[in-house]
């Protein structure tokens, strides 16, 4: 559907996100590779739904410090919750949401709190890689990203 059912250009996106998560070694993450990112709680998978049934990953933006972070290993992280966000997709079944019976949830959603953001946080080179995966990688994965 991300190539509005172009074959050839969903084949060749297809193999650069093979390529990609070969060479990031996607199925080898693991939170031992970036525990201090991990001990920082700058990210987690809520543990209840949206109302819709689509799981939600949550940010704290304000944990995310420009001058601790390193870079490689905050990219793992995030690879890593999203993949583990994925995981949810495929595993869980939300028939019903409310009572009310519903499709099979094909998308995430996104929650990124900037309360208290400042200049500090602003990470450029990591929000550079987070828009490129999503929209290279993961692309239709998320319905929304709220801020």
């Amino acid at each position: 559907r991300d190539r509005r059912l172009d074959v050839n250009e969903a084949a060749a996106k297809l193999l650069d996100c093979l390529r990609w998560r070969s060479a990031f070694r996607v199925d080898y993450l693991g939170p031992e590779l970036f525990s201090r990112e991990m001990r920082s709680r700058k990210a987690y998978l809520h543990q209840h739904r949206d109302i819709v049934g689509r799981p939600a990953l949550v940010v704290i933006a304000q944990r995310h410090n420009l001058m601790e972070r390193r870079l490689e290993q905050s990219c793992q992280m995030c690879a890593w919750f999203l993949e583990q966000t994925l995981d949810r997709l495929a595993t869980e079944d939300p028939r019903e949401v409310n009572g009310v019976e519903n499709p099979d949830v094909e998308q995430a959603i996104g929650i990124i709190d900037l309360q208290n953001f400042s200049a500090l946080q602003a990470d450029l080179e990591f929000a550079t890689f987070l828009v490129q995966a999503l929209h290279n990688y993961y692309p239709g994965r998320f319905a929304r990203i709220l801020m």
